[in-house]
C-alpha cells in the first residue's frame, strides 16, 4: 500500500496535479521476512505425477517455470520468436533486472512447447490477441494447487524450487545465479 501511495504521489507530481512534497516519503517500510518456501520431494512427486493430466497450455507453462526457474511473468509473456528450436534456447528480451537473458530449454520443455498450437505470437495466448493475463494464471494455479494439495505454494515458489534443487544437487552458486539471472 505504501509503495502504491508513494507512486501515485510521484505520478501526480509529474503531471503537476499536486505541488507539495510526497507525504509518503518519510514513512518507514514494514520489514517483511523473505519467503524461503520451495517444494519438498513429496510435493515435487505430486507435481510430476499431476502434470500429464493437465491440458497442454498449463502443463507447458508449469514445466517452463519448474525447469528454467523463470518468473511467472517471463513465462506468461513468452513469444514464439523468442525460442530458437535448433539450439533449444529461449531469449528473454528483457528481464526484471533490465537485461536480456538466454535460457537453455530442457527436452521436456521443448516437447511441451512443440505440442502447443501456434495460433498467436504468444506461446500462451489469452484473449483479444494478448498474452495470458495475470488473473488467468492466478486462477489456473489456484485450481491446480488445490487439486494437488499444494494450498500454500505460490508460482514464485516454483522458481525457488528450481534454484534449491540445483543447489541440493551440488551446482555452484555462480551457475545458480546465472540460471536465475540475478546480479548478485
Amino acid at each position: 500500500a505504501l509503495t502504491l501511495l508513494r507512486s501515485l504521489y510521484n505520478w501526480a507530481f509529474q503531471l503537476e496535479l499536486v505541488t507539495v512534497g510526497n507525504p509518503a516519503v518519510g514513512i518507514r517500510r514494514f520489514r517483511a521476512e523473505p519467503r524461503g518456501r520451495f517444494l519438498s520431494l513429496d510435493e515435487m512427486k505430486r507435481v510430476m505425477e499431476g502434470l500429464p493430466h493437465l491440458s497442454l497450455k498449463p502443463r507447458a507453462y508449469l514445466l517452463v517455470l519448474l525447469f528454467t526457474g523463470a518468473r511467472r511473468s517471463e513465462a506468461r509473456l513468452m513469444k514464439w520468436t523468442d525460442i530458437d528450436e535448433g539450439s533449444r534456447l529461449w531469449k528473454k528480451p528483457r528481464t526484471k533486472n533490465g537485461t536480456s537473458h538466454m535460457v537453455p530449454l530442457p527436452a521436456q520443455v521443448m516437447e511441451a512447447l512443440h505440442d502447443l498450437p501456434r495460433t498467436s505470437v504468444w506461446i500462451f495466448p489469452g484473449q483479444n490477441g494478448n498474452a495470458w493475463s495475470t488473473a488467468m494464471v492466478n486462477k489456473m494455479w489456484a485450481a491446480i494447487r488445490r487439486r494437488w494439495g499444494l494450498d500454500d505454494v505460490t508460482l514464485h515458489d516454483l522458481r525457488r524450487t528450481a534454484a534449491s534443487y540445483l543447489a541440493m544437487e551440488g551446482e555452484n552458486l555462480p551457475t545458480i545465479q546465472a540460471v536465475l539471472n540475478h546480479r548478485s
